[in-house]
């Protein structure tokens, strides 16, 4: 049921502005909101990735698993940044 409120929440807009602007404005709109999901699931699926790995250095135990995770968390704080600002 999660899933169904996130794609309520990340459709929505695009409704609403069909109901308020005309096809074409719609239409361009849709185009760049499918390029934000593509961009939004680049991180998701760098993180299922990267989950077992993450998860067998915390089971080792020591400052290993820690290191691990906050170098993961530095490179996608990194991307987001990089992305954000081109």
């Amino acid at each position: 049921i999660t899933g169904l409120f996130v794609l309520v929440y990340m459709k929505i807009d695009l409704l609403m502005l069909g109901l308020l602007a005309s096809n074409e404005e719609t239409g361009l709109y849709a185009v760049a909101q499918k390029l934000s999901e593509v961009l939004y699931m680049v991180p998701v699926a760098l993180a299922q990735a990267a989950f077992p790995f993450l998860v067998r250095a915390h089971d080792r135990g020591g400052p290993g698993g820690h290191r691990a995770m906050q170098a993961f968390h530095d490179g996608l704080l990194t991307a987001s940044l990089v992305a954000t600002l081109c």
